[in-house]
């Protein structure tokens, strides 16, 4: 007996695979490639447009709406797709037919919005360089091991950047035993640092080529080395 899968089936490992080989072979006649370095990152071979496919969602960074507009024919010629533009947002969309799930909705917004009404989420314009704040935690977990954490943000570029939304949060346990929290320290600027490079490798890819990548550590530790003086902090320091 002979079968032929045409869809992906569920519980099948293969179908991620050959999902995206087949959407390789589709939007490459229309000029779109894959990133070499960055799985998921899109490019197309001359037009000003990136996007990033995330299960069923594409996020899509464009310059000119006609090329927005010509991905959009690429993609409706094999999918059903929704746009949903800059300027719309979730609710405005429901407006002009709106249901009881649409009140529901604005209800839980606005209630939300009266309990918590410092809350927000500020985003700063940046030169789309990669920053990070580390921080470790010195054997806070089981087996004498201990934490490392992180936040890469897009900055300008600064010396010291401002803080902004975070990109990447890395919370991770520190797999050998630290023997001092200045060792945690390191490690979790070693971890943080490592995160970083595909980050920069796909703001590469994308057009936004970076020279530095500045990070900090929330306690500088103190750095015993024989051919250098000792370094001593009390606050964060970019380096």
């Amino acid at each position: 007996m002979y079968f032929e899968i045409c869809q992906g089936a569920y519980g099948l490992h293969q179908s991620g695979a050959l999902a995206n080989t087949l959407l390789e072979k589709r939007l490459k006649k229309h000029g779109c490639y894959q990133c070499h370095t960055t799985p998921g990152l899109w490019q197309h071979n001359w037009r000003l447009i990136v996007f990033c496919l995330l299960v069923d969602y594409v996020d899509v960074e464009y310059v000119g709406e006609r090329h927005a507009l010509h991905f959009k024919a690429a993609l409706d010629e094999y999918y059903d797709v929704t746009v949903n533009w800059p300027s719309v947002n979730y609710v405005g969309q429901q407006q002009a037919a709106a249901t009881e799930a649409t009140n529901n909705d604005i209800d839980q917004l606005l209630g939300y919005i009266a309990t918590y009404p410092a809350n927000g989420i500020t985003y700063r314009a940046s030169n789309m360089v990669i920053a990070a704040h580390s921080d470790a935690a010195y054997l806070n977990v089981s087996k004498a091991r201990s934490r490392a954490g992180a936040h890469s943000m897009l900055a300008k570029d600064v010396p010291v950047p401002s803080y902004n939304i975070p990109v990447l949060t890395v919370a991770r346990i520190i797999k050998c035993v630290m023997s001092s929290a200045a060792e945690a320290e390191l490690a979790g600027l070693y971890i943080c640092a490592n995160e970083m490079i595909p980050l920069c490798q796909a703001l590469v890819e994308m057009g936004w080529p970076s020279q530095d990548l500045p990070s900090s550590v929330t306690t500088p530790p103190q750095l015993e080395s024989p051919t250098k003086p000792s370094f001593h902090a009390r606050q964060s320091q970019w380096t």
